[in-house]
C-alpha cells in the first residue's frame, strides 16, 4: 500500500512530481539530469506520474552515470513533458 507522505493515509491513485523549470535555463545549468543516478545508486520510481512544465527541457529527465547504477521504473508515467533530448540519458 502507498501512503501519503508524511501521514498514514492510503494512496489509490499515483503520487505526482512535477518539474518546475518556470522557462528559467538557468536551472539546468551544470545539471546532467532532472533525476540523477549515479555511483551505484539503485533508483526505483514506482507509481508516479512526472509532469513539466511549458517550458522545454534541455536536460534528460532522468540521467544514469556508470554501470554500476540501476533504475527500476513500474508505471512511471511521463507527461505534459516537452524534452529538447532524450528522455533518459545512460553514460
Amino acid at each position: 500500500m502507498k501512503e501519503l507522505y508524511g501521514t498514514d493515509i492510503a494512496m489509490d491513485q499515483n503520487a505526482e512530481l512535477i518539474i518546475l523549470k518556470e522557462d528559467d535555463d538557468s536551472k539546468e545549468i551544470d545539471k546532467k539530469g532532472w533525476i540523477s543516478a549515479i555511483g551505484g545508486m539503485n533508483l526505483g520510481i514506482y507509481e508516479v506520474n512526472i509532469y513539466s512544465d511549458s517550458s522545454t527541457l534541455n536536460i534528460p529527465l532522468i540521467y544514469i552515470e556508470d554501470t554500476a547504477t540501476s533504475v527500476e521504473l513500474g508505471q512511471a508515467n511521463f507527461i505534459d513533458s516537452r524534452l529538447q533530448l532524450e528522455g533518459i540519458n545512460v553514460d
